[in-house]
């Protein structure tokens, strides 16, 4: 029991040792750190250190001086360009606003050129337009005065052999200028006073054969009868003739300039004059 204690204030007399150790170190390290501290401020501790510049050479001087100069002269040349800029951009300003009435005008001016060409225009058709009826109708007077005239002129009956009867006609071209006949088409036939076919229902037979006619030339031709004459007595009295004999027909011709021309004939035999009489109607007789 003796020995227990012992041991145990030996152990306290150890740790109290130690801790008083570590306590005087610590006092000595922060006595040096102060030390340390106190010599700050002086000439082996400076708070502050003081460059003193190196004394400059002449040429130094001089290139100092150079690149001042330098500095103000690309100062002043950018002053004067700024200033040039501004000058330039007012007149740029200007002439943009010269030009933006310029333009204004050049529009106006245009849509009057533009009202006025359309006046122009309207006016110009209105004359052409005159002046094309005007040589149209001259034209059409000179075609009129300068044509050739195909005609069938002393169709009469003759007397055939057989039961067939004849007609001789003579073709005559009335107009100035010369018809060359390209297709005609020439028939005597009977037919009652309701019948009544057209020249163009037959087809070109070139009675009239094609050939040139200058102007007032004539040629006679004769043709018979498409049926016989049978039983019926063309020299009979109107009231005693049971159909008419009848001669019709056309002719197609040109002129020197290529126009295409047709005269229709159609003529009824009158057994009381024992001639033949035109009919009253222009689409059997006329001339284009």
């Amino acid at each position: 029991m003796k020995r227990v204690a012992i041991l145990c204030l030996t152990c306290v007399v150890s740790i109290l040792f130690v801790v008083t150790a570590n306590v005087a170190e610590s006092q000595r390290h922060s006595q040096q750190v102060r030390g340390q501290d106190d010599q700050r401020g002086t000439e082996q501790s400076p708070l502050i250190v003081k460059t003193i510049p190196t004394p400059k050479s002449d040429e130094e001087r001089a290139e100092e001086a150079k690149e001042r100069e330098r500095i103000a002269e690309s100062d002043r040349k950018k002053e004067k360009s700024d200033a040039d800029l501004v000058k330039y951009t007012a007149e740029l300003a200007i002439f943009t606003a010269r030009l933006f009435y310029a333009t204004g005008a050049l529009v106006i001016a245009t849509i009057g050129l533009l009202a006025f060409a359309a006046v122009q225009s309207r006016d110009v058709k209105r004359q052409l337009s005159s002046m094309q009826a005007s040589i149209n109708l001259a034209r059409d007077e000179f075609i009129a005065s300068h044509r050739p005239i195909m005609k069938v002129k002393l169709v009469n009956l003759i007397e055939i052999e057989g039961e067939r009867a004849g007609v001789q006609f003579t073709v005559v071209n009335m107009g100035q200028t010369v018809a060359h006949v390209t297709g005609s088409c020439a028939k005597a036939d009977f037919f009652s006073e309701t019948d009544w076919p057209h020249p163009n229902d037959y087809g070109v037979d070139n009675i009239i054969p094609p050939r040139r006619f200058i102007n007032g030339a004539t040629d006679t031709y004769t043709i018979n009868t498409v049926r016989p004459v049978g039983l019926m007595t063309v020299h009979a009295g109107e009231d005693e003739a049971k159909l008419q004999l009848r001669f019709y027909g056309y002719i197609v011709y040109s002129d020197d300039s290529g126009n295409i021309r047709t005269t229709y004939f159609c003529r009824r035999y009158n057994p009381r004059w024992d001639r033949f009489d035109s009919v009253e109607r222009t689409d059997y007789d006329s001339a284009d």
